[in-house]
């Protein structure tokens, strides 16, 4: 999917200058990259936002306009508001299409609903790390990395090593795994306050027939 967004030139900038941007419906940012002195932009607070709630924008090569100029972008960081639902701040990164990048992208479980720790065994499937950083050029950045878990069983422990992953880029590390667990549903029996009373001895009486 192709994201485009418009950027303008941050003239004012400071605490006050950005409270007033965001009261205009604008975001704060920052664009740098390619060698050059980090510029301070404006960017729509709806576009961004939206785009931001769709997995695909955090490694997608974005086209910033700038000035009349074009730029290939990624998303390097962006802060949201503590409980409003409002980003307060992006950072864009300039890339060239012949330079690498490092990136972090989303992992995905697929077919563990099919696989015998699940159907015959009473497990689940869990990623213990949810996304792993690869090195890849800007057009062969993906945008997810699948999972296959037909085949894994309870106490299995796969390793992104175990899976043969494209060669346009490079993972980090390796070390990510797949932790296979299997778990047990046990029947608990409710016991009323009054069947516990019945069964209690009495400590009175007790004492009385002593």
């Amino acid at each position: 999917m192709t994201y485009e967004i418009q950027a303008s030139v941050r003239e004012a900038q400071g605490t006050g200058a950005s409270r007033r941007l965001r009261r205009e419906g604008q975001i704060p940012g920052i664009l740098y990259g390619e060698g050059q002195d980090p510029v301070a932009i404006a960017v729509d607070h709806k576009t961004v936002f939206y785009a931001l709630e769709k997995e695909s924008f955090h490694t997608a090569l974005i086209k910033l306009s700038l000035n009349g100029e074009t730029k290939d972008v990624i998303v390097r960081d962006f802060q949201m508001h503590p409980f409003r639902r409002e980003v307060q701040h992006i950072d864009f990164q300039a890339v060239k299409a012949d330079q690498p990048v490092r990136i972090r992208v989303p992992l995905h479980i697929v077919n563990a609903e099919n696989s015998q720790a699940v159907k015959l065994q009473g497990g689940r499937v869990s990623l213990l790390n949810t996304s792993v950083e690869v090195i890849a050029l800007p057009a062969n950045i993906p945008a997810f990395l699948e999972l296959d878990c037909t085949s894994v069983v309870a106490g299995d422990i796969l390793h992104l090593s175990d899976y043969g992953f494209c060669f346009t880029y490079k993972i980090i590390c390796y070390k990510t795994w797949v932790n296979v667990t299997a778990y047990v549903l046990y029947k608990i029996e409710a016991i009323s306050l009054r069947s516990l009373l019945r069964k209690r001895p009495c400590r009175t009486h007790c004492a009385a027939d002593s």
